[in-house]
This record gives C-alpha cells, sequence and structure tokens, in this order.
C-alpha cells in the first residue's frame, strides 16, 4: 500500500463540520443563502444574521485533544475539519482576509490545534478548505434579495 492508498481502507472517520454560525445553532454558510434541498433543516436567515456571530465567537470548551482522543478511542483512523467554508471564515490565522478565528475573541488558530491533537493520537489529518469564499471583497456580495441561491447563477455578477 502507497501513502496515499490509506483512504481506501480507512473506513471509519469524523467530520467536524463547523465555524463561528455553529454558536447560533445553524448549518454552515447555506443558512445566508436560503438553505438548500440536501439540508431540510437548514434555516433561513439574513446575511448580515448569519455572519453576526464571527465577531463573537469563542469556542471557550474546544478541546482538540479530547476529540482526537475520542475519535481513536471509537476506532476512527481520521479526522476532517473544516477550515474554511463558502462563508470564507478562516478557523485559522491568515494574512488574507480579517474574517477569521485570529479576529474572534477566543483569538487563538483552531487549525493548528486541531491538527497537533489528531497527528499526537496517531490519526489521519483531513481539512475541509471549500475554494468558493462568498466572503472574498471579489466575490459578488449575496444580498437578502438573491435567494435561494441556485448554483453557477448567484449571486449575479457585478457589473
Amino acid at each position: 500500500m502507497t501513502g496515499n492508498d490509506w483512504f481506501d481502507t480507512a473506513r471509519l472517520g469524523m467530520f467536524v463540520h463547523w465555524d463561528h454560525a455553529s454558536q447560533q445553532g445553524l448549518e454552515l454558510s447555506w443558512p445566508l443563502v436560503g438553505g438548500i434541498f440536501a439540508l431540510p433543516q437548514s434555516q433561513r436567515v439574513t446575511p448580515e444574521q448569519y455572519h453576526s456571530s464571527a465577531a463573537t465567537f469563542d469556542p471557550v470548551n474546544w478541546d482538540p485533544k479530547g476529540l482526537a482522543r475520542l475519535a481513536r478511542e471509537t476506532g476512527m483512523r481520521y479526522v476532517v475539519l473544516t477550515a474554511k467554508h463558502h462563508s470564507g471564515y478562516a478557523m485559522f490565522h491568515t494574512a488574507l482576509s480579517d474574517f477569521s478565528i485570529e479576529h474572534s475573541p477566543y483569538a487563538r488558530d483552531i487549525v493548528r490545534e486541531y491538527v497537533d491533537a489528531v497527528r499526537g493520537e496517531g490519526l489521519k489529518v483531513g481539512l475541509y478548505f471549500s475554494l468558493s469564499d462568498w466572503h472574498h471583497p471579489e466575490y459578488p456580495a449575496f444580498q437578502e434579495e438573491h435567494k435561494p441561491y441556485v448554483f453557477g447563477q448567484s449571486p449575479p455578477p457585478a457589473g
């Protein structure tokens, strides 16, 4: 087995899918664009409401070592963390945006803590990083009137 074939036999893994909006009890990204059919429980909130928790995000109970230990003890072989979802909020420190954990009350680099903890338990590390960044200044701002999001058409190009 080569280094890249491990996933074929890994089987059980964990996906940690969260960011600042989780403290509001929201699914990541999709509530700000009107929900999505694949997530029937996905709420619908204004973009302003969705993004409002970025400034107050403070997951003081975040325990990456405990999470990694639990993953290993339950037979997981890998753990994947959402480093940045479509909303553009980075769970790591970055010089490319101020829309990140670095500029929240928590301020610590969640991705770094996660990577160290998961590797410390001998598990494989995975990162989910969305190339779509609905918060980037060159991405047309998504407004309430653009709902619902239509892949490839939303929001309409600026111009």
